[in-house]
């Protein structure tokens, strides 16, 4: 697998409490252990190629097994979709994206971007939500090399 897996564990975890005092949302444990190691562990056994945690509230709590972080200074101000372009430099040709505090069996990130293909556009600052188009499987170039129709 090629892809690069970005975890997006920037939160506080506030509905966790106090479970979560004082820890990142995604060092909550489960089962005895915390959140963020299911992720690792997932990520190894699926096969992807590197993992990047995107930290902010009380990152020096996380895991000795993150061992990319990147860091959303703003993180109690901003959203998921913000600490996610933290991480634009490593977008490449591909990643997947999880949430710091969910976890899921390796067969998930094996399913990858072979079958679904997203991309998101971040509006300005003070716009409402974000947008984001999902087309499965891509579709042929259209004029100009835009996948979408018209584009």
């Amino acid at each position: 697998m090629s892809e690069r897996l970005i975890i997006l564990a920037a939160g506080q975890g506030t509905r966790l409490r106090p479970v979560s005092d004082g820890l990142p949302k995604c060092m909550v444990p489960l089962h005895g252990r915390p959140l963020l190691e299911w992720h690792l562990d997932a990520a190894e056994e699926a096969g992807v190629d590197g993992v990047t945690v995107v930290a902010g509230y009380a990152r020096d709590r996380l895991s000795s097994r993150a061992r990319h972080v990147v860091v959303n200074e703003r993180f109690a101000s901003t959203n998921m979709v913000e600490s996610l372009w933290c991480a634009e430099a490593l977008f490449g040709d591909g990643f997947l994206v999880a949430y710091g505090d969910i976890v899921y069996r390796p067969e998930v990130l094996r399913l990858r971007s072979a079958t679904l293909h997203a991309t998101a556009a971040v509006p300005p600052t003070g716009a409402p939500e974000p947008l984001l188009a999902v087309e499965t499987p891509p579709r042929p170039s259209g004029p100009a090399g835009s996948s979408f129709p018209g584009g």
